[in-house]
């Protein structure tokens, strides 16, 4: 094994003090997207980098590379994952690939191996904060909007909310560059992207596997302003014939959507859809008012993303007002890709799951963008985006086992 007991020490302390220093009061961690958390995370990855002799600097995105030399190579393969986290989410969420970025790029340098490798430590990959996911490798590869920098952050206590653009000059990052649309890297620079991720369901946990291996990333369709309107009436005096009661009328829409879900399911198809905003108005609206209007959040999932989009279509046709709709495409993964990393985890007697991510991932992006992507998952208990979730370290180091064997043995 490439990796020793101080790889392990090293990122089990890592992993404390960024745990530490960016602590919620409320339980779990919080590292806002382009705030002060995912900052302070950013500088701890930064400094433990600086310590194994790795070269840490920022790009025009803010986001943090890896280096073995001062300068950045070409033409190299790029491994990392993101550095925010949801409120109250957890720990491993995106900073373990950024971990294994580290230590892979570290050893790389340590052994003098001739694969040139930058490792990647990217901003603002949770939707929860702006209402759209991946912003930092959106602006590395030249996909972010000038509509984008005017989203509003989610407020966290008092504060007054700001939009990205304001976040993004605190951290004096120059955005107009970013919305050029002219990609900071291209596929003739980056020869692949490789991301080790916490597994964020409870797979690999019941099939008591440390490892999997990603063969594609669900896209989404999501409709975070979504609204279902009626009229509002008494609720003593209206009889239920006379009614156009919102909250009933999404009840039957969603029971709806579910039917149909059930029979996609029954035809093979892998989407999912979940309403995790839902509420009336409780400054306009009591126990004694028949609602006239329901505000929700809709997420679509699936591999295919012509799929989301005929389900809001769907559910735009039995009355849901869908608002703004923010789409990320879902990717397959090169079994060339992945089935490396396969043989890697056969090659080191891994037990191993070769499967599909219900999550999205910046991998995904890359992988649209026409440089070929690769993940790989590590078992994970207690599910993910909350204050419990339980890596192993030695799965972890696991996991750095196959994507060193699979990026810079490359078996």
């Amino acid at each position: 094994m490439i990796f020793t007991a101080a790889d392990r020490n090293f990122a089990e302390a890592l992993f404390a003090r960024v745990a530490r220093e960016t602590r919620d009061p409320s339980g779990g961690v919080c590292r806002p997207s382009y705030g002060r958390g995912e900052t302070i995370a950013f500088q701890l990855v930064a400094e433990a980098a600086h310590d194994l002799g790795v070269h840490p600097k920022v790009d025009v995105a803010g986001n943090l590379l890896l280096t073995s030399h001062s300068d950045t190579p070409p033409r190299a393969t790029w491994i990392g994952s993101h550095l925010d986290s949801v409120p109250n989410g957890g720990n491993y969420d995106g900073l373990a690939g950024v971990v294994a970025a580290v230590l892979l790029v570290a050893k790389a340098r340590e052994k003098r191996c001739p694969a040139p490798l930058v490792g990647l430590g990217l901003r603002g990959e949770e939707s929860a904060w702006f209402g759209m996911p991946y912003l930092g490798s959106r602006a590395l590869l030249g996909k972010l909007h000038t509509r984008d920098l005017d989203r509003q952050r989610r407020a966290m206590g008092d504060e007054t909310i700001l939009p990205l653009r304001s976040y993004m000059e605190m951290l004096s990052i120059l955005f107009p560059r970013l919305i050029s649309g002219i990609p900071l890297v291209t596929p003739s620079q980056v020869s692949e992207f490789w991301e080790l991720h916490i597994e964020q369901g409870p797979l690999l946990v019941a099939r008591n596997k440390p490892v999997g291996i990603v063969t594609g990333i669900r896209g989404n369709s999501r409709a975070p302003r979504a609204r279902v309107t009626g009229r509002a009436d008494h609720s003593g005096t209206t009889p239920h014939e006379l009614r156009h009661d919102a909250v009933m009328r999404f009840a039957r829409i969603l029971t709806k959507l579910e039917t149909r879900r059930e029979a996609l399911a029954e035809c093979g198809d892998d989407l999912v859809f979940t309403c995790g905003i839902v509420g009336t108005d409780p400054k306009k609206h009591s126990i004694t008012t028949i609602a006239d209007e329901v505000h929700l959040g809709l997420e679509v999932r699936s591999l295919c993303v012509q799929h989301t989009l005929q389900f809001l279509t769907y559910a735009e046709t039995l009355g849901i007002d869908l608002g703004e709709v923010i789409t990320t495409p879902g990717v397959k993964i090169s079994p060339d890709i992945w089935g490396r990393a396969a043989r890697a985890c056969g090659d080191l007697g891994i037990s191993h799951e070769v499967m599909p991510s219900g999550a999205g991932h910046d991998a995904a992006l890359f992988q649209e963008a026409g440089i070929p992507a690769g993940m790989v998952f590590v078992r994970n208990a207690n599910g993910s985006h909350n204050p419990t979730e339980a890596m192993d370290m030695d799965d972890f180091l696991l996991g750095c086992e196959v994507l060193w064997r699979t990026v810079v043995e490359r078996i």
